[in-house]
């Protein structure tokens, strides 16, 4: 795949290759990449994802970087990172190419911003939480909200109605 094909891509997506080291480099970033991840294309460009993106997030990239340049295959990963004052969480997909000998060339990955989903779902988990809390303390408390002679009441309540409908009784 060449770098002007990464443009036809509709999402954030990148080009890795092999440096002389065998590293995992930038060879090419499409304008959506560029877009979302704040950084120059200049400044990307034969780079390790340890350099482009310092801290955690590049060095766990860069280990999903070479993981599929050694294993060959398929992986995805969700990576979160600091953008600006918030977090970001991205789910990248990787796929290798490999030459006439069987051996990794290029790595293309496609990045999706799942930042919206990832705190839908913790929203999610947290009314679930709330909700069965809720709903424990109800039953536990129940019982001292009714008043003691609710059952008898409710008993006589049945045999009056039951005793009216036969006899015609008013109450």
């Amino acid at each position: 795949m060449t770098p002007e094909l990464l443009e036809t891509i509709g999402q954030p997506a990148f080009l890795l290759e092999p440096d002389q080291d065998g590293l995992p480099i930038y060879t090419g970033v499409n304008e959506a990449w560029v877009n979302g991840v704040k950084r120059p294309r200049h400044l990307t460009l034969g780079e390790t994802a340890k350099t482009v993106f310092p801290g955690r997030f590049g060095k766990v990239a860069f280990e999903h970087h070479i993981s599929c340049l050694q294993h060959g295959v398929p992986q995805s990963c969700i990576l979160t990172r600091p953008l600006g004052s918030a977090l970001r969480s991205a789910q990248t997909h990787l796929r290798t190419f490999r030459n006439a000998q069987g051996r990794v060339v290029q790595i293309v990955g496609a990045s999706q911003d799942t930042t919206a989903q990832t705190l839908s779902d913790k929203a999610q988990a947290n009314t679930d939480t709330l909700t069965h809390e809720l709903e424990d303390f109800v039953a536990l408390a129940a019982h001292d909200l009714r008043p003691p002679d609710a059952p008898c009441h409710h008993a006589c309540g049945y045999v009056a109605r039951k005793l009216r409908r036969p006899w015609g009784w008013q109450a």
